[in-house]
């Protein structure tokens, strides 16, 4: 993931600057005033997107102009976010952060799962601490997978602006009735959250309506890794196979993991804008490739194989790209090959990969051995 600069120069004035741009996090200025005074010349490539209506796609994102790889399309920080309802892991209630194993570490008020008894997180009152005295009171046992679900009934209940956002997107309700794994989810979800329901909810109708939502429009950030988050805009990206789009993440000075949407292909004006599908996520046989020597002539062939299975699913390298660069380091190992390629390749395909992530740590690794 490419490092946000975090100062820049005032077009206004020339003088450097630290008040960025909400929208497309590319032009920085002195004060709001000087912002105000540019929006007549930045908004011609600030916008580079619209909401388009279609009896079949529904509410969709169109480029407004002509867009080349890797033009920034929109940023912006979620309507809300949490651990994945499928969740296996504990995670921080403060920061979303993976927490050890020492299940000792846990907020003072409701014992719910922190990272540190310290995480500001833990008492700021737009994250943990306005969900903390229901959590306390209610004493359910704590389960990470249905903390996103808490969230957003306590938006709900409250007639949050943030939840008339939310109802606006898909929940395909309709497909979610009796005999469906997704109706046994809710009926799972709502037994345990009883308590929580019998002191501060009504209703147990919004349930199914929720869970839609998380389903149907939730993206997995990274970071932080293990969460998954809801975006007003972005969540209005059509999936494909081959995509026009990537994003990646970053964590912004409220504890909030902001996206980003970057164009990976150029993109004509009043095209439909592309967010990979995640359902061509394959598994490919990287322990095969990485456990057979470099002479052996099976692994060349095998690595081929596969570079032209991800080339074809994702010929822009906005989803597979790890799987691609984990490929070609293999492949530049074998006798005959060029290293210097294979391996430029790959360090380029890791370029936009998070912090500290798998794909980082190669980044590091294919860089050294260039």
């Amino acid at each position: 993931m490419e490092t946000a600069p975090s100062r820049g120069v005032c077009p206004v004035c020339g003088k450097n600057a630290t008040l960025k741009c909400g929208n497309c996090r590319r032009e920085f200025y002195c004060d709001k005033s000087h912002q105000s005074q540019d929006w007549p010349r930045h908004r011609s490539t600030c916008i580079a997107w619209k909401i388009g209506r279609d009896p079949d796609l529904g509410r969709h994102l169109l480029a407004t102009r002509d867009l080349a790889p890797g033009d920034a399309i929109l940023s912006e920080v979620p309507l809300v976010w949490g651990p994945s309802i499928h969740a296996i892991q504990r995670l921080c209630v403060g920061c979303g952060k993976r927490c050890d194993d020492d299940i000792t570490t846990r907020c003072g008020e409701c014992c719910w799962p922190a990272c540190r008894s310290d995480c500001e997180g833990l008492f700021d009152k737009k994250r943990h601490e306005s969900e903390c005295a229901l959590l306390a009171r209610a004493r359910i046992i704590p389960r990470c997978d249905v903390l996103l679900v808490i969230r957003m009934l306590i938006l709900w209940r409250t007639k949050s602006k943030r939840w008339t956002s939310l109802a606006n997107l898909q929940s395909h309700e309709s497909l979610r009735g009796p005999g469906t794994d997704a109706h046994d989810e809710v009926t799972s979800i709502s037994q345990h959250l009883g308590p929580i329901l019998t002191i501060a909810f009504d209703c147990r109708d919004v349930l199914p309506k929720i869970c839609g939502l998380i389903d149907v429009n939730a993206l997995e950030t990274m970071p932080p890794e293990g969460s998954v988050a809801i975006y007003e805009n972005a969540s209005l990206l059509e999936h494909s196979c081959v995509a026009n789009t990537r994003h990646s993440f970053r964590i912004d000075d409220k504890g909030r993991p902001r996206i980003t949407v970057y164009a990976v292909t150029s993109i004509r004006k009043l095209t439909v804008l592309l967010h990979p599908g995640h359902q061509h996520c394959i598994s490919v046989s990287h322990s095969l490739i990485q456990l057979l020597p470099p002479s052996d002539p099976r692994k060349s062939e095998l690595c081929k194989l596969i570079l032209d299975t991800v080339t074809r699913l994702d010929p822009h390298g906005a989803r597979l790209a790890l799987y691609t660069a984990v490929t070609l380091r293999e492949l530049a190992s074998c006798p005959g090959e060029d290293k210097q390629v294979h391996l430029s390749r790959a360090a380029s395909l890791l370029k936009a990969e998070p912090p500290n992530s798998p794909g980082q740590k190669l980044l590091r690794l294919v860089e050294m051995e260039l």
